[in-house]
Formats: structure tokens, C-alpha cells, sequence
């Protein structure tokens, strides 16, 4: 059984918890992909055209206020992803990140956050090859307090992060996720 995402789906809490219990495979449809490389599109077009964007080419939080050249744009979202990794304690249970994995494809699949089609597509391998990144339970940052869960989560997809899967070290022969304009903001997103 696949769970195909589709452009404009809603999506119930009771189906992302049924998909993450029986590990069911995730698949995006070409509607959404196309809408996904538009968004980045747009992105890429703004950072061209030298557009002030929080977060893409500013730093966050009180240094607002600095520019960050694009060149550095890497290591700006590298850095937010490991600065924001700070949960502690015991992991939570398998399910419970495999459904927030699944909840950030659907939402990222919906083509708002410019996130890049690659980094998406990693995230969806990385969810079906059934690697569960370890997230600490205890502690986070934002007002939702899901940034640190999913800075760990992140740290998985670009491979700096702690797992639990027999299949992880076949998968780390695959191309990691990579960093760029806004897909710190994305992964952790």
C-alpha cells in the first residue's frame, strides 16, 4: 500500500497515525512536485534579484538586522539546523517520529516553503527506507516547540544525525540533503 500525496489534500491525524504505524510507503504525486519547484523557483528568483528575505540572506532572532552574503547561505542554514538540535532525554517512540516525519511531507508538499524538490525527495527516502532519526523528548525553541524535534530530524536527512534502522548504513551511500537558501527554515525544516 502507497500513500500518495496529492496537491491540495487534506490530511486527517488519524491517517498520518495509521501510515506511521504500518509503515506505509509515501509517494508524492507530479502535481505536487511541480508546485514544490515553482515555490523554489520564486525563492531563487528573489535571492537573485537580491530581495531582503528573513531567515534566507538575514540572520534570525535578534540579529536580524545582518546581512548574510549568499555565498554563506549554506553554512547560515547548516548552522540554524545544529543550533536548534538541542532536545534532551529519551528518544520518542518510532510511531510517534515517524508521523512527525510524515506531517512535515505533507506540509513542505503543499509548496509554501520553497523548500528544493531534492531535499523533499531525501525526506521521502529517507521515511521510506524506514530510518527513524533519535529526537530527544524533552526541551525545544519556538512557539509551536517543534523546531528542535525537527532540527534532529534534519540532521538525519543531511546525514548528521543519529538513527535507529538496520537499513541506515545502505542508505548513507545515497546523496545527502543539502543546505541553501531557506532550507534550514524547511527542514527543520
Amino acid at each position: 500500500m502507497t500513500f500518495v500525496i496529492e496537491l491540495d489534500m487534506p490530511v486527517t491525524l488519524e491517517q498520518l497515525e495509521d501510515a506511521a504505524r504500518r509503515r506505509t510507503r509515501v509517494e508524492l504525486s507530479e502535481p505536487v512536485r511541480a508546485r514544490v519547484r515553482a515555490s523554489r523557483d520564486v525563492l531563487e528568483k528573489f535571492v537573485q534579484e537580491e530581495r531582503v528575505i528573513y531567515g534566507v540572506n538575514t540572520s534570525m532572532g535578534g540579529f536580524v538586522d545582518h546581512l548574510v552574503p549568499v555565498a554563506q547561505a549554506r553554512r547560515l542554514q547548516e548552522n540554524l539546523i545544529n543550533a536548534v538540535a538541542t532536545n534532551v532525554g529519551a528518544y520518542l517512540d518510532d510511531t510517534t517520529v515517524r508521523a512527525i516525519m510524515l506531517s512535515r511531507v505533507v506540509s513542505l508538499s503543499r509548496g509554501n516553503s520553497a523548500i528544493t524538490p531534492a531535499n523533499l525527495e531525501r525526506l521521502v527516502e529517507v521515511y521510506n527506507a524506514g530510518i527513524v532519526p533519535c529526537v530527544p523528548e524533552k526541551g525545544s525553541l519556538g512557539t509551536s516547540g517543534d523546531l528542535g524535534p525537527l532540527a534532529a530530524i534534519a540532521r538525519q536527512v543531511r546525514r548528521g544525525g543519529r538513527a535507529r534502522s538496520a537499513s541506515r548504513w545502505r542508505f548513507r551511500r545515497r546523496v545527502p540533503a543539502r543546505c541553501g537558501p531557506s532550507t534550514g527554515w524547511c527542514a527543520a525544516p
